[in-house]
C-alpha cells in the first residue's frame, strides 16, 4: 500500500527564540492503528462518535504540543489561519472529485453549527407565510433548530413524510414530489434535506430531491450530510448542486473529534452566511468567522489534512476503499438479520442500518 504523507501545515513558530520544525505525520494505515480503543468492547456506534486511528491522534497531539509551547507565535503570526486554510482544501478533497474554489468550504465544530448558521441565514430573510420543508427522518436537533429559528420569523415548517422500506428511489422522489406540489404556490422558501439519515438509516436519492425542490420554488436548499463522507462512495457535493451541503469528518472519516465542512455552491453564499457566534471577525463571512469564534482548541482541525489522507488511503484487505468495505459488511450484518428475524429486503443505506 502506497504511503500518504502530508505535512502539517501552520505549526511553525517560534519559542524562547527557537524555531519548530513543522510536523511531519505519515498516516499510512495498519492493523494496530486503532489499538487505544476498548479491547472488550466492539465498537459500533461511529455513527455518533466516530474512530480516529493512531496516526491521526498523532497529528492533533503535534499540534497541540506546538500551541502549548508558544500559543502567540502560532495564532497572531497567521499561522494558525493558515493552518485552517489548509485544512479546509483538504476537505474540499473529499467533497468532491471536481475542483472546488477556496472560499467555498468553512470547518465548524459540528454540523448541528452548520445547521444553525444556515437556519439564522434563513431567518434574516424570511417573511410571515414562507414555507421551510423538511424530511420526516430529519435529525431531531436539526428540527428544532429551524424551529428555533425560522418559525419564530413567522415560517411554517412543512415536514415532507418520506415513505418508510422504500424499494426505488422513484418510490421516494415521487412522495416528495406530490408533497411538494400540494403546498399552496409561491410559498415555498427553504428546504433542508437530509443525504444519509441518522434515524432510520437510509441513503436517499439527493441529487434529485435538490431538483424536485428547486423546480417547485426553493429558493435555497440546504443538504444535512452529517454521515456522508468516508459513507458514501464517490461523493460529489458539486454534482448535488445543493446551496449548502454540510458533512462530519469525526464519524466515519478518521478525523478527531469534533470537525465538520460546509460547502456553499458559490463563494457569495459563504461571504453572506454568519457564524452562530458572534465575535473578532463578525460579517467577514462564514469561512473567516468560523477560524476564530473565541478560543478553542483547534488541533482537530488541524488533524484534518491527516484524517482525509488516511481515509483516501485506507484500503481492506480485499482492496476496497473505506466506503464500500463499510458498506459490504453492513449488508451482510443486515442480511444475517433478516434471516434471524424472518423480514424482507431492504431498504437503501449506506454503512449505517436500520435492519
Amino acid at each position: 500500500m502506497r504511503a500518504a504523507v502530508r505535512t502539517l501545515r501552520g505549526v511553525r513558530g517560534r519559542c524562547c527564540g527557537r524555531r519548530h520544525r513543522a510536523a511531519t505525520i505519515t498516516t499510512t494505515p495498519s492493523a494496530s492503528d486503532f489499538d487505544h480503543h476498548h479491547p472488550r468492547v466492539a465498537r459500533l456506534n461511529h455513527g455518533s462518535f466516530g474512530a480516529c486511528p493512531r496516526p491521526v491522534l498523532d497529528a492533533q497531539d503535534a499540534f497541540r504540543r506546538e500551541w502549548l509551547a508558544h500559543p502567540d507565535g502560532l495564532y497572531f503570526t497567521g499561522r494558525v489561519h493558515d493552518g485552517i486554510d489548509a485544512a479546509a482544501a483538504a476537505a474540499a478533497t473529499a467533497l468532491s472529485p471536481q475542483p472546488i474554489s477556496p472560499g467555498h468550504v468553512a470547518l465548524v465544530e459540528n454540523a448541528t453549527v452548520a445547521a444553525v448558521a444556515v437556519a439564522r441565514r434563513w431567518a434574516k430573510r424570511i417573511r410571515p407565510g414562507d414555507v421551510v420543508v423538511h424530511l420526516s427522518y430529519a435529525y431531531k436537533a436539526c428540527v428544532h433548530v429551524l424551529r428555533e429559528h425560522c418559525e419564530r420569523e413567522g415560517a411554517t415548517l412543512v415536514e415532507l413524510e418520506v415513505p418508510w422500506l422504500c424499494a426505488t428511489e422513484d418510490e421516494i422522489c415521487e412522495a416528495v414530489d406530490a408533497q411538494l406540489a400540494a403546498l399552496e404556490h409561491g410559498r415555498l422558501r427553504y428546504a433542508f434535506l437530509d443525504h444519509v439519515s441518522s434515524q432510520p438509516a437510509v441513503l436517499l436519492p439527493i441529487k434529485r430531491l435538490v431538483a424536485l425542490c428547486r423546480e417547485h420554488g426553493a429558493e435555497e436548499v440546504c443538504v444535512d450530510g452529517a454521515h456522508s463522507v468516508g459513507s458514501v462512495p464517490d461523493l460529489d457535493v458539486v454534482d448535488i448542486d445543493a446551496d449548502f451541503f454540510f458533512t462530519n469528518f469525526h464519524k466515519w472519516g478518521f478525523a478527531p473529534s469534533t470537525v465538520s465542512a460546509l460547502h456553499a455552491r458559490d463563494a457569495a453564499l459563504m461571504r453572506t452566511t454568519g457564524h452562530p457566534i458572534t465575535s473578532w471577525d463578525w460579517k467577514e463571512g462564514l469561512a473567516r468567522e468560523a477560524a476564530f469564534p473565541g478560543s478553542r482548541d483547534f488541533s482537530a482541525m488541524m488533524a484534518l489534512p491527516a484524517a482525509v489522507d488516511y481515509l483516501h488511503a485506507w484500503r481492506s484487505p480485499e482492496g476496497m476503499r473505506a466506503e464500500a468495505y463499510c458498506h459490504a459488511r453492513v449488508r451482510e450484518a443486515a442480511a444475517q438479520l433478516r434471516f434471524v428475524w424472518g423480514t424482507e429486503d431492504e431498504d437503501p443505506a449506506a454503512q449505517m442500518r436500520a435492519g
